[in-house]
């Protein structure tokens, strides 16, 4: 049996290699060269069209093939972290109340997390999509719709075609929380005082769409699950579970989990 290589466009037989460059970078970037504001590099359509030329430039010269041994934090990885909240407002304070009370309110409130967008197995992403793509490559369901089919209709990945999502699947969600505590302080004699506590995590009881992990930090169901794995049922083709919610904020008090209260006491002296 022949032996085949594979490669970013799909797998190949050997002798398809031809002349091959064992140990090249089309793109390289030390971690965290994106937050460098100082000298910002080219935007990804400039590195995209300048490596696209140079590679044009190799095929004149007869090289067929090209090893890229980049691991992922040296740039190979394009796109946002899983975290990444472009707009993340937090307000606190301290405010004297009457009867000696004080009151502290905390109020936070974020844009959505980016989602990354997995194959219908789970095990890695759509190779052709930058990571953490959903809100951010693909603002809507019809974007992303629209990426599958163009990538359907030139054969899919290695030959299997992709799911396309509900109209109402969504990427992510925005953040909001306000916490309050109030507290009073009595003098115990001489310089020590004990402080009583009431606080209350999500006030308004929000419902906060999250992730507790790297792998879908989201919230929703990040996975191109098929509605049916039998080739000829039109299920192969959709997948309703994607981009629904499927975990929540919580955990810990003041992470924008569901409403909860806590008591607490300090003693000072």
């Amino acid at each position: 049996m022949p032996q085949r290589i594979q490669t970013v466009t799909g797998p190949i037989e050997i002798d398809q290699l031809g002349t091959t460059l064992m140990h090249e970078h089309l793109v390289i970037g030390m971690a965290g060269w994106q937050a460098d504001t100082i000298r910002p590099g080219p935007r990804r359509d400039e590195m995209v069209r300048i490596c696209v030329d140079r590679v044009a430039q190799l095929k004149d010269r007869g090289v067929r093939s090209m090893l890229d041994p980049c691991p992922n934090d040296l740039g190979r990885e394009y796109g946002p972290t899983p975290n990444d909240q472009r707009h993340r407002f937090t307000f606190a304070g301290s405010f004297s109340l009457p009867w000696e009370l004080r009151i502290a309110p905390l109020l936070t409130l974020a844009s959505a997390v980016p989602m990354d967008i997995l194959m219908p197995g789970a095990q890695t992403r759509v190779p052709t999509m930058q990571r953490n793509a959903g809100g951010r490559q693909f603002k809507t369901p019809a974007e992303l719709n629209a990426f599958l089919s163009a990538q359907n209709a030139a054969g899919g990945i290695d030959g299997v075609l992709l799911p396309l999502v509900d109209d109402s699947a969504r990427f992510g969600d925005s953040f909001q929380s306000l916490d309050l505590r109030v507290s009073r302080s009595f003098a115990l004699g001489g310089k020590a005082a004990l402080e009583a506590m009431v606080e209350c995590f999500n006030v308004w009881n929000a419902t906060n769409v999250l992730g507790v992990s790297n792998r879908n930090y989201s919230g929703y169901a990040n996975v191109l699950v098929r509605d049916s794995e039998d080739s000829a049922s039109p299920g192969y083709l959709h997948s309703s579970s994607f981009g629904k919610p499927v975990t929540t904020a919580g955990g810990v008090f003041g992470s924008g989990g569901p409403r909860a209260f806590q008591l607490g006491m300090r003693v000072t002296f």
